[in-house]
């Protein structure tokens, strides 16, 4: 608080809260593969193959189908 009229009052401004993305299992996002990503289970299956076992969230989920969909065959 200002100690006379004149002196202005210093504002303490919060830190920005950083909100963290939930991570979902795989058989959750597969389940809403269509809603979710517009691909077919199938497509979401090969595109997670090797990380099935840990909750990873929507926007990886989907630069790693993006990644796989890239993939030349």
């Amino acid at each position: 608080m200002a100690k006379n009229k004149n002196e202005p009052v210093k504002e303490e401004k919060a830190a920005p809260v950083l909100l963290k993305e939930a991570a979902f299992s795989f058989e959750a996002l597969k389940e809403h593969s269509k809603e979710l990503f517009g691909v077919k289970p199938e497509i979401l299956e090969g595109a997670l193959f090797y990380i099935k076992d840990q909750p990873i969230t929507k926007t990886e989920a989907k630069k790693q189908i993006d990644a796989f969909l890239s993939k030349e065959v």
